[in-house]
């Protein structure tokens, strides 16, 4: 055996820290709400928020404020969609996340970090109310912003979307950046 002197290059290791950051609207206007409910005891509806990424992010969590306050319980799919259009479009996530959660005043908050959901563009974020069949039309109201645009509705399975044009819907996702 003979020794060989060989020139690497340099290699540069960073500890930089990933960033938690709220992406979407953390804050509501008193007195405006966006109250919702099924036409049917069968069908759902859906509120959703556009949300802007500056880097690839891994999604954490996704909330919603509620002003109702019945103390039932729900089952609330979280969505996400591509942004296209100025709409959102096709499904980015294929996988159900359905939970169950009782309604009350203040945060309804989705975790995702088992979920393992990397988006590397912006993207729409939704809530989807699941209605179990029973007789409940009842309404469930959202905390809003004026002026927060960028949040859309839809009243029945596979609805069409429409804008919420006063104000949007409090609603935002937690994100390590």
């Amino acid at each position: 055996m003979s020794e060989k002197v060989e020139l690497l290059n340099e290699v540069k290791i960073s500890n930089t820290k990933r960033k938690v950051r709220k992406l979407g609207i953390t804050g509501r206007t008193p007195m405006v709400s966006i109250p919702t409910s099924s036409k049917t005891s069968t069908d759902i509806f859906e509120q959703a928020r556009l949300i802007h990424l500056q880097s690839a992010a891994k999604i954490l969590d996704a909330n919603i404020f509620l002003i109702s306050n019945d103390e039932r319980e729900v089952t609330i799919r979280v969505n996400f969609y591509a942004f296209k259009n100025g709409m959102p479009a096709e499904r980015l996530i294929e996988k159900s996340i359905i939970k169950r959660k009782v309604l009350k005043k203040g945060w309804l908050s989705i975790d995702l970090s088992d979920e393992d959901i990397y988006i590397a563009q912006d993207f729409v974020v939704s809530f989807e109310y699941l209605p179990d069949g029973k007789e409940d039309n009842k309404r469930i109201v959202f905390a809003a912003k004026l002026g927060a645009s960028d949040s859309w509705l839809r009243s029945n399975s596979l609805g069409l979307w429409r804008k919420n044009e006063v104000g949007g819907a409090t609603m935002y996702v937690t994100a390590e950046m």
